[in-house]
Parts: C-alpha cells; structure tokens; sequence
C-alpha cells in the first residue's frame, strides 16, 4: 500500500509597490485640514471683530452718558451727547479698519422709575419731566473684506454689529449736616461758650497802654486752647489758615469790606487820647488813680488840685488837652471811656445822666458799686444818653462804622441814627433798636424787658467780649455825697482822687470787634427770649469754624452731583435741636428738611448759605429781628441727630404721607 503525503509550504505573495499613494492621502487630508485652519483664522478675527465692535460700542455709550449733566439750564448737555459718542467711537478701529461716524446709531433717553413695577428702566425718550440719563450706542461695521479664508467659501458676513447702553445709577441722598453751635468752636472769641470768658483769641494785635500795660491782668491774647477749643478766627488769620470773621462784613451789596484796622502801632501809642503816667505823666509807668498822676501821696475826700480840675489833662504841660476819644489799634475801636476822667470834658457828664432827668452824671458811686462793679441803668443809679454815644460814635475822632451793614443777605442796619426813642421797648425803628442793643452791649448791659437789665460785664459776670473788668492797683468808689469842700472859697472836688474801679477789657469800645462780638455772642443767647432772638445773627456765609470748611466740602459734594450725575435725587436736611411744639421760644429749630428730595442742586447750593426766604433772589434780604432769623444757617443750638435721621427715612418713603405729612407745605419739604 502506497502513501502520498500532500505537504504544502507556506506562500508569501509580494504585491508590487504604488507609488505617489501617500502623496494623494495626505493631499486629501491636507485640504479640508487647510481649509479649517483658514476658516479657524477667519473665525478668530471675527471674535477679534467681535470684541473690538463691542469696545467701541461701550467707548461710545460711555462717552455719551458721562457727557450727560444735571444742568437744565443747557438740556443737561444734550447738544454735545452726540459729537462726543462719535469722537469715542472713532478713536477705535475694527480689524485695522477705523470706524467712521456713519457706523454709529445713538438713541438718548432716561433711565426713569417705573412706580407700577418697582423697577428702573431704560425708556427713549423717556417722560420730558426727568433728566436725560440714558445713552445707547449701536455699532454697525463692514468686516467681508477683512475676512480672506471666509469670502472664498462665501461664509464670511458682510457686517459686524454691538450695542451698549450705559446709564447714570440712580440714587436717593440724604445730605445730613450739623449746625449746632459746636460747629463754631473754633470762632470763639471768649471761652467757654456759657458763663464768663476768658480770651481765646491768639491776635497779638491788642492795646497796651494804660491799664493794658498790665498785659497779665488784662489777658487779652490766648497763648493755649483747650478741646473742645480751637484758636479764634475773629480778627486775624488763624495759624491753620482761616480767615478772620471780621472781613465777612461788607457796606453794599457790591461787596465792599466794612472794616479797615486802624496803625498797629496804636497798640502802645493810641490815636486820641492816652492815658497818663505817673508824676505828671513823666513816670514810667501809668497812673491807676488821678492820686499817682498828681504824686500825692496821701488823698482825703476833700483833696482838691484846682489846676487840674480848671485844665484837666492840660494842666502842668501834661497833654495839649483832651481830644474825647482814644483809638486802639487793628479792629478794635475807640472809646470814651479813660482813667481818671478829665474833669474839663468828663466822660461820665458826657455820656451819663441822672435817671429822669437831663443832669449830667458826676457819682462815681452810681456807676460803680463799692467793689469796683459796673452797674446797671436804674432809678438809684443813672440813664444812658443814647444822643450823646451816637454822636461820638460819628463825629468824635474816626467812625469806625460804615453808614450800612450786612452779610449774607442780612441788612443789619442801613442808617447810624442821631437819636433813640427809648419811650417803648423795643424801639419800633429797626435802625434804632439795632443801634441800641449794640451801645447797650458795649456798655456791658442787656435789657431784657423794659427798664429790667442784666448786667454781663462787671467784676463778676464777664459774658461779653474778653471777660469780666478786673482790679488794676487798689479799688475804690466814693460817692458824690461823701466828698467835702476845701479852699476858699470852698469847692468840692470833682470826684475822690483815689477812686478805681474795675478796669474794662473790651468792655466800652465801640468798634469792628466788638460788633463782631456782638453780632455773635454765644455767651448771651440765653439772656434774652425768646431765646437767641439776639445776639444770634452772623452771617451763614461768614467764616464760622469747623462750620465754613463742612459748607464748602457739601458745596464741592452737590456740584459733582449736579455735573455727573444727572438722574440722581437729593434732599438736604440740616440739625440742631428742633422745637418740641409750635409755641417753642428756646431758640430750636430745623424742624424740616431745608430742601426735600429732587434736584433742585442750585436751591441746595444757596440754601447752605443764606436766609430760606430769600433763596432764588440775591437781592432779597432779612433784618436780624425777623423771625426768618432763627432759620439762618449759621451754627447755633444743641444737637438732636435723631430728628434728621427721622427726617431723612421720611425723605426714602414712598408713602407720601410720611413725606408731607405738615399740610400746606411742598412734597418732600415737611419731613
């Protein structure tokens, strides 16, 4: 038997080799891949055309909106809204192509409140009762040029468009400011601000004759301030750099300073009359008593020098004679009074007379009591005469008053009369009863009712000017009816050679500072009711300090305000202490917003100034007794912060209620 094995081998076939095969793979793969790489470019330019359209867009709305104000004088800029959009809009380019105005749509409209849906929107043009607010910029630029890879497979679009709405965010602001009388604090020009004074003036302007030679005693300059204290602004510039009180006067509405300082060279040798010295006025130092003037060394109530009494300050070549006034230096004035009076021209006769009658005063012991102590007017005492104190104020050496005051859109007086009525008090003529309160101040007296008086300087109260008189050398009063006739034939003295009495600080001078004093004495306030209705009266616009500096930082607030942001509402509410009921006489006030919310900027701007009654009229004025004083915004009054912050959560509600709930008052304004 035959076997046949079939044994096969494994075959291994070789096909034959293709070339160029790869080549048109990777051909067909590179196209399409080439192809999405330029359209991949082209894609990223778009988004570059994108983001730069959009840039320009927003550049424009911006541009558009910041131009906005809250000027309606103008349309709020409307005018310029446009040219400025356009100028943003064309500083930029799309894809290296500068955008042209053509390019640019705007629509300008207001970005108002909508009360039915509590909601802000965008309306154009939005009610004409609101500012314009709003701007919207539409971009629209060709880009199919730009796009190479797109345009061969016409997938490139022809335009790229962006739009942007920009907007002034609304706001509702309360300004809240304080006004109490600690706002003036450093514009004191005795400390503390009740009760006696003491200088917190650092001017080192100030007399040094006669008894201010005693410099110690007289404390006339501050060399410290105490908290709450600052350094007074009154009659120089402070070291801080704010300007003196006194220059916040003018004499017409044109604004012509009131006050002109007189030589400082007045403070050792006054204008007028000095005072003498010793030994005839050839010492060293200066007489406290006609006794030291005539070097006698012993005084009875009969001692009588019959040249001085014939000559007075001429006798023995000690003076060419008395002028009747002495002139100090810088603001402060002049006045009659001087120690020991001359006898040929007697201030007391002058200026004093017996109570009921015309008899020229000439008892020491009826001005002065046995301490030394200033008096008041009275029926055991003496009268003023008024007449005579208007006359030397402007006929008796330099008037250092001009014929008309005011600040602030507060006249103060247009006239110095010659005379005061003083048969009803007050007196009816405003001139007059200025002028009598002023010369009344000046003499350290306050007339409260008719025929009641306060004294406020003497040896103890000091509540005026720089505090109480004080002792110069030994004090002494002699009454008239004490003194005894000597010679023959017999004569009686004019007055006892020893007497002294206290010696005035600015106690008596009749000039700038004093009136400055006067117009603002916070010492008095409560002297008189109702309370601050004098005494009370500088100006708003005067330099008060902190109270000036806090006005121009909210005045530089509502002009940012009224220029960027034109859609915003704002309500100004000022505080001290308001009145706790209609019939309130302690001299609150503030009891309502001085500006409810709106945008009234120009009424705001004014009304941190001057006189509500006279806002929107810058020749309106007030007089200080009018009741519209007590709203001038000058610093005065406690402080209760509650009540603003009441008034403001009023000003925010949307119950109109709460915001006018005083009938008959505007919207907004009640509180």
């Amino acid at each position: 038997m035959r076997h046949h094995t079939n044994s096969r081998r494994p075959t291994i076939r070789f096909r034959r080799q293709r070339r160029g095969a790869a080549l048109v793979l990777m051909v067909a793969v590179l196209i399409p891949l080439l192809t999405f790489c330029a359209l991949a470019i082209d894609l990223g330019l778009l988004a570059v055309a994108r983001t730069q359209c959009q840039q320009t867009a927003d550049s424009a709305a911006m541009a558009g909106a910041r131009t906005i104000n809250g000027d309606t004088t103008n349309n709020n800029n409307y005018a310029n809204v446009t040219p400025n959009a356009q100028s943003a809009a064309t500083a930029n380019s799309v894809l290296a192509k500068q955008v042209q105005n053509s390019h640019l749509t705007l629509n300008i409209g207001r970005y108002v409140y909508d009360t039915n849906d509590q909601r802000f929107e965008g309306q154009f043009p939005g009610p004409s009762t609101e500012n314009w607010s709003l701007v919207q910029a539409r971009v629209s630029t060709s880009i199919a040029d730009r796009l190479t890879f797109s345009r061969v497979f016409n997938f490139a679009p022809n335009n790229m468009q962006a739009t942007a709405t920009a907007v002034h965010r609304p706001r509702d602001v309360a300004i809240v400011l304080d006004y109490s009388g600690s706002m003036r604090f450093a514009s004191l020009l005795g400390t503390p601000y009740s009760g006696d004074r003491s200088s917190n003036n650092a001017d080192s302007v100030i007399p040094r004759f006669g008894h201010y030679s005693a410099t110690g005693s007289a404390a006339l300059q501050a060399g410290s301030f105490t908290l709450p204290y600052y350094e007074a602004n009154i009659t120089a510039t402070t070291s801080d750099g704010r300007a003196p009180v006194v220059q916040d006067f003018y004499q017409d509405a044109g604004g012509t300073p009131a006050f002109v300082p007189a030589s400082g060279g007045y403070a050792s040798a006054p204008g007028g009359d000095n005072y003498l010295r010793r030994d005839l006025n050839t010492g060293g130092s200066y007489a406290s008593t006609l006794a030291q003037v005539l070097n006698l060394s012993t005084v009875s109530n009969s001692t009588r020098d019959n040249t001085f009494e014939t000559s007075g300050y001429a006798a023995y070549g000690m003076t060419s004679g008395l002028n009747g006034y002495t002139q100090g230096p810088g603001y402060w004035g002049k006045s009659f009074f001087i120690w020991p009076p001359d006898p040929t021209d007697d201030w007391r006769k002058n200026y004093f007379t017996y109570p009921g009658s015309s008899a020229q005063m000439d008892d020491n012991a009826r001005l002065w009591n046995a301490s030394g102590h200033w008096q008041a007017p009275g029926g055991g005492t003496y009268a003023i005469n008024y007449t005579a104190i208007l006359n030397f104020i402007k006929n008796i050496g330099p008037n250092p008053f001009p014929s008309r005051l005011q600040s602030g859109r507060i006249l103060y007086y247009d006239q110095i009369p010659n005379t005061i009525d003083t048969s009803s008090f007050p007196p009816a003529d405003m001139n007059q009863r200025f002028w009598k309160d002023y010369i009344d101040y000046c003499l350290g007296l306050v007339e409260t009712q008719q025929g009641n008086w306060y004294v406020a300087c003497d040896g103890s109260n000091g509540e005026i000017g720089y505090g109480p008189d004080y002792s110069w050398g030994t004090r002494r009063i002699t009454a008239k009816s004490s003194l005894q006739a000597s010679g023959k034939p017999p004569k009686f003295p004019y007055m006892h050679y020893a007497d002294n009495p206290r010696r005035p600080r600015l106690h008596f001078w009749f000039g700038p500072l004093s009136m400055v004093d006067f117009l603002g004495c916070y010492n008095l306030w409560s002297r008189v009711s109702p309370n601050a209705s004098r005494f009370c009266w500088w100006p708003g616009t005067c330099h008060e300090a902190p109270m000036y500096g806090c006005k121009l930082g909210i005045r530089a607030a509502l002009n940012d305000i009224k220029t960027n942001h034109p859609n915003d509402l704002v309500s100004l509410i000022m505080f001290s202490a308001p009145k706790v009921s209609a019939n309130d006489a302690q001299g609150r006030r503030f009891n309502r917003v001085r500006v409810g919310l709106s945008r009234r900027y120009d009424q705001m701007l004014e009304a941190l100034w001057y006189p509500p009654s006279t806002i929107g009229n810058s020749g309106a004025t007030v007089r200080p007794y009018d009741s519209e004083n007590l709203e001038v915004p000058r610093a005065m009054g406690g402080t209760c912060y509650s009540m603003p912050l009441m008034l403001a959560f009023n000003q925010f509600s949307t119950n109109t209620s709460l915001r006018s709930y005083s009938g008959g008052q505007p919207l907004g304004d009640a509180g």
